[in-house]
């Protein structure tokens, strides 16, 4: 009923360009976990600690970023109860700035600093099977309290985009999927959706007017996808249907927001065995209504197009 764990893995990272006075930057970051986890009547308990620990080096003159140290604890718990499932769990997460997001030519700040989220999660799970039909339906609830979070941003113009950090974020939502198969002979049937709402505010300075407690740049508040998938021996036809919210992109004016778009794409494919060897084809086409929209300012998406593979 109690199960102990522990790892240790290391990983050389290294960066190069031959981009005019671009230094080599290498990479040694170390990672240990140690867990446990209890089983009891359909009752689950687990709490791991995560060591993390990086180092750069650089011959550059303004070298590298400091070296990062951290443990960062987490917990989870659930029930299990004829294919229900309760669950919560609550974690701090450490992530370190990678290679581009500090050095690479234009994009790159050396002076990011990590990230660090606490997350709390209430979610719940059913699955349902019987002899053709497999289905499953979960919601989660979360809060994301995020600090120095990193991001990207077209701070200087459209096509050149840089990171930073925000000081402070506060995130809540609610993400719900179900997904649902039939299956009867040559036939199969699939439907599956998502669907997103959250609220990610920018909370790092609360005497800013102009940006405090304003959503974050580019991140929608309403989202959602429905896909459904129909196979017939070696066909198979898929088409999905996705929505994507109003975004702010600019705290400069309450006028910088980006329009909501819909997309819907479909694709056919065709599968042949031959021995062992698979042979296919597929064909799709996106943005079936060839909807114009920008996922940022002035840099339209290109509109109904066609894949041959």
């Amino acid at each position: 009923w109690l199960t102990l764990s522990t790892s240790y893995d290391v990983r050389y990272s290294k960066l190069a360009c031959d981009l005019k006075k671009f230094d080599t930057v290498h990479r040694l970051d170390q990672k240990q976990v140690v867990a446990a986890q209890a089983n009891w009547k359909g009752l689950q308990g687990a709490f791991s600690m995560l060591h993390q620990h990086y180092h750069d080096f650089t011959f550059a003159h303004v070298g590298a970023a400091d070296p990062l140290d951290r443990w960062t604890p987490s917990v989870s718990a659930s029930y299990t109860v004829k294919g229900l499932t309760v669950r919560a769990w609550w974690k701090k997460i450490f992530r370190a700035p990678t290679l581009n997001d500090l050095y690479y030519t234009q994009v790159g700040n050396r002076n990011l600093k990590p990230e660090y989220t606490k997350q709390w999660n209430v979610g719940a799970e059913y699955h349902y099977n019987d002899r053709h039909w497999n289905a499953s339906v979960q919601a989660d609830a979360y809060i994301n309290k995020i600090e120095n979070r990193i991001v990207c941003l077209p701070l200087k113009g459209t096509y050149t985009w840089s990171m930073m950090n925000y000081g402070y974020t506060f995130c809540r939502g609610l993400n719900a999927t179900a997904k649902g198969h039939y299956s009867q002979k040559d036939w199969q049937l699939s439907l599956i959706s998502s669907l997103t709402w959250q609220r990610d505010l920018n909370r790092t300075d609360p005497t800013d007017e102009d940006t405090y407690n304003k959503p974050i740049c580019y991140s929608p508040t309403l989202s959602y996808t429905l896909t459904g998938i129909v196979g017939w021996r070696t066909l198979q036809f898929t088409t999905s249907y996705m929505h994507v919210g109003e975004r702010m992109w600019s705290y400069a004016d309450t006028e910088d927001v980006l329009t909501p778009y819909n997309n819907i794409d479909m694709k056919l494919t065709y599968t042949h065995h031959i021995g062992k060897t698979a042979v296919g084809a597929c064909l799709e086409v996106c943005d079936l209504l060839d909807e114009q929209y920008e996922h940022i300012p002035r840099y339209p998406m290109p509109g109904r197009n066609y894949k041959l593979t």
